[in-house]
């Protein structure tokens, strides 16, 4: 059984990676994770652009103050290839969206998954955002 962080968890699901609760008795929140190294995947995150770490976080403020600073950081990307567009589509709220694109954040870029998802892909899911800002991403 290995311990794994919010960010790790966020990952993981945002990959489709199977995650199977196991009730042991302390923390109703402990996952067995089969099939995948949570090592090398915490190593990603670790390493990752500090704009990702912070989008891995949930970090939407620290997010926007990082690209405001400096709006290269928002064509960084992680191991998978996801931008902070990517995974903001997967989690944030149509403010954050809006100033992500106001500020140069592609919505046409792809990952490196098999499919080269861009972020509209994952917007679809996300039950924060309103169908005008999830057609944005289009």
């Amino acid at each position: 059984m290995t311990r794994i962080s919010y960010a790790l968890f966020s990952v993981l699901l945002a990959l489709g990676i199977q995650l199977m609760p196991v009730h042991n008795g302390i923390n109703m929140y402990s996952v067995f994770i089969s099939e995948v190294k949570a090592d090398e995947i915490q190593d990603m995150i670790e390493n990752a652009p500090p704009i990702l770490q912070a989008a891995y976080d949930n970090e939407w403020r620290k997010v926007i103050s990082i690209a405001k600073k400096n709006r290269a950081a928002l064509k960084d990307v992680d191991d998978l290839g996801n931008t902070v567009l990517h995974i903001a589509a997967q989690r944030a709220d149509d403010a954050t969206i809006l100033e992500l694109l106001k500020l140069g954040a592609d919505k046409n870029a792809k990952d490196r998954t098999s499919d080269q998802t861009r972020p509209y892909y994952y917007a679809q899911r996300n039950k924060n955002l309103s169908a005008k800002v999830r057609n944005m991403l289009r």
